[in-house]
């Protein structure tokens, strides 16, 4: 019996610039120079070097770091490195738990946050930094943990966070979110944007480590508001409000169907491990990260380049 084994690359669970942010990064440039460049932390590739290779059609670099990539393929005209020490050579060094100094904002066309946002304990501070660092019509990147890194860092990240940030309201426009698997190296699934419009949550379930990129495009220095998830709006309420007074009485039948099954479910350990199994099924199938998710649009990249 004779077995054939495809040839698959594996994604590192590590943060960095992974295979998936290289190619992310890559797409990007295509679109839109870098042009200044900063990065927040050293950001070290942990992409096999020849797959990186196959994307830039370049084998003389030498370097563990973006860099040099950024600059030779990626249309940085310079690349400045933030961090909270100089361990690894930083020229800027800056708790982004703080506000940043004034001869750093609007200094930079690109800012790449390439897994550093979730180590950095107070978020609101550092996104309002990375913006106020960006110059208008400059590009912010994020390549973040959502899903299944738990002890990574202090955060994981909803798309919904982005989504919630990076919008018109606040100066933001043409943001893009996408999640990718960290075992499936082929395919990127996108965020229907449309599909957040009338205070929509978009849940997604993932069974493996995932990751959501983010890139955006500062179109205003508008002030940055306090935010709120946008089911949890005033809008939102005033149509639940009307939504209740045409379905309470439904409500109130299927709230009677659900105290006699918790009540059953308490008696019979076997009844609640049922009821629990459908209900995880159903959220499951309709939730799932996948080709079948109506919130998502599958990206070959594959096809990218």
């Amino acid at each position: 019996m004779k077995f054939k084994i495809k040839n698959v690359s594996i994604i590192p669970i590590f943060m960095g610039i992974n295979l998936h942010a290289f190619r992310y990064l890559k797409k990007i440039s295509q679109e839109i120079k870098f042009k200044n460049t900063l990065t927040i932390g050293k950001q070290k590739i942990s992409a096999d070097k020849f797959l990186v290779n196959q994307i830039i059609k370049d084998d003389t670099i030498d370097s563990k770091y973006i860099d040099e990539y950024l600059t030779k393929h990626f249309g940085s005209n310079s690349v400045d490195v933030l961090d909270i020490n100089n361990y690894e050579n930083a020229n800027i060094i800056q708790d982004l738990n703080k506000d940043i100094p004034t001869n750093l904002e609007g200094k930079f066309d690109t800012i790449i946050d390439g897994g550093s946002l979730e180590h950095v304990f107070d978020v609101k501070t550092a996104l309002n930094n990375l913006k106020k660092m960006c110059k208008i019509n400059g590009i912010i990147i994020h390549i973040s943990p959502t899903n299944n890194f738990c002890g990574h860092g202090f955060y994981q990240f909803s798309p919904n966070l982005f989504h919630s940030i990076y919008n018109e309201e606040n100066g933001f426009n043409k943001t893009e979110i996408i999640l990718c698997k960290v075992f499936d190296s082929d395919h990127w699934y996108k965020v229907k944007r449309e599909n957040f419009n009338n205070n929509r949550r978009i849940d997604i379930i993932t069974d493996e480590e995932t990751f959501v990129f983010c890139s955006t495009i500062k179109s205003d220095s508008i002030k940055q508001r306090l935010f709120q998830q946008s089911d949890y709006s005033e809008d939102f309420y005033d149509k639940q409000r009307k939504m209740n007074i045409s379905e309470r009485l439904v409500k109130k039948r299927i709230n009677y169907l659900r105290i006699f099954l918790i009540k059953v479910a308490k008696k019979m350990p076997l009844i609640k491990k049922l009821i629990n199994y459908f209900r995880k099924r159903k959220e499951y199938r309709h939730n799932k990260l996948d080709k079948f998710n109506k919130n998502l649009e599958i990206v070959s990249t594959k096809k990218l380049f």
